[in-house]
């Protein structure tokens, strides 16, 4: 059996940093908006750390309740912009399917 109210926490730890990524696009209409000036870079550093706060959670999460324990639940459904995000962030390690990334320099 696992510790309910530390999933209860990590759960609620999850859904706040939803909201302040949500909160942090708010004033965002083109990704040139973060890199446009520091306001735009300290945006995009929050959420990339609400990202990796996301990310540890649900690592935390499986390895409480077991690896199966979010799937019980299919009525939680991913939203279609992430629902590729899994892949993207998680490197394959099956050669065919590896691409490098492409580096987009901004141009003065």
């Amino acid at each position: 059996m696992y510790n309910r109210s530390l999933l209860l926490e990590l759960f609620i730890e999850t859904d706040e940093a939803i909201r302040r990524i949500d909160r942090r696009f708010a004033d965002i209409n083109s990704p040139e908006d973060f890199i446009s000036n520091d306001n735009g870079l300290d945006r995009l550093d929050g959420i990339s750390m609400m990202l990796i706060s996301i990310s540890e959670n649900i690592r935390r999460i499986e390895k409480i309740a077991g690896t199966d324990f979010l799937n019980q639940y299919p009525d939680i459904r991913v939203h279609p912009s992430f629902a590729d995000l899994r892949t993207a962030l998680i490197p394959n390690p099956s050669p065919q399917r590896r691409r490098e990334p492409e580096l987009k320099v901004p141009r003065p």
